[in-house]
């Protein structure tokens, strides 16, 4: 019943993401593969991208289960 009273069904909006198909490096921090990147909210764009999008939009990095980020790119 989480959704009563609320406009949208209790459903919040369709933030667009990514999920990593690779390792890659985002805001200078190396993320493995299946990480994903949530951004915000955009006219156009909604539920999940084919690309990656620009880091200035991204609002949320989810790492996959058991993964870790080094924290740091070794060049």
């Amino acid at each position: 019943m989480g959704g009563i009273g609320n406009p949208t069904g209790g459903r919040g909006p369709d933030y667009p993401y990514f999920i990593t198909t690779e390792p890659v490096i985002v805001k200078k921090i190396v993320l493995p593969k299946g990480t994903k990147l949530t951004y915000e909210e955009q006219l156009f764009k909604k539920g999940q991208q084919d690309r990656i999008m620009n880091e200035k939009k991204l609002t949320n990095i989810e790492l996959p289960k058991g993964k870790t980020s080094t924290g740091k790119s070794w060049g």
